[in-house]
């Protein structure tokens, strides 16, 4: 809502990348910029909300629930591989429990909501393209699912 309470248009383009019966990994790109934006598009226009959204969807579903016990148990198999190779592209996986492995004991998952590119182009300059790996706690669940980023991923 913008000032005064009065709804503003919001636009959102996305793009399915890799789904299964389960889940799926879309591209979202905003058209617009408003609070929550992507959020709630996803949890009402698709009615398929974000995983780990506590506000927009339920972090307490069936899925949730069996989704948490399948990465729990790929990361314990992870923690017991001393080597495994990843192609480009594939975000690695934290088995140190002091980096990004706290989230594993909680029974909430985090958002899972990822800028991967941004570009900010500026009058008479270069533009300012700026990239960011995933967080771990979606760098397991696309490991989980044999998923894949695609490198260098721009916005539309």
């Amino acid at each position: 809502m913008g000032s005064g309470g009065v709804l503003q248009p919001a636009t959102t383009l996305y793009k399915t990348l890799c789904n299964n019966d389960r889940v799926a990994l879309v591209k979202l790109t905003p058209k617009t910029g408003r609070k929550h934006q992507l959020r709630l598009h996803c949890a009402s226009a698709l009615s398929a909300p974000i995983l780990g959204d506590a506000r927009h969807g339920s972090t307490r579903t069936v899925l949730h629930r069996k989704l948490m016990r399948e990465v729990k148990q790929l990361m314990m198999q992870v923690q017991q591989e001393s080597a495994f190779g990843l192609s480009a592209g594939q975000a690695l996986i934290s088995t140190s429990p002091a980096r990004g492995s706290a989230w594993m004991t909680k029974q909430a998952l985090p958002l899972q909501l990822h800028c991967c590119s941004v570009c900010i182009q500026k009058p008479h300059q270069a533009d300012i393209a700026l990239h960011a790996e995933p967080s771990h706690s979606m760098s397991a669940l696309l490991k989980l699912f044999q998923w894949t980023l695609p490198i260098n991923s721009s916005p539309d």
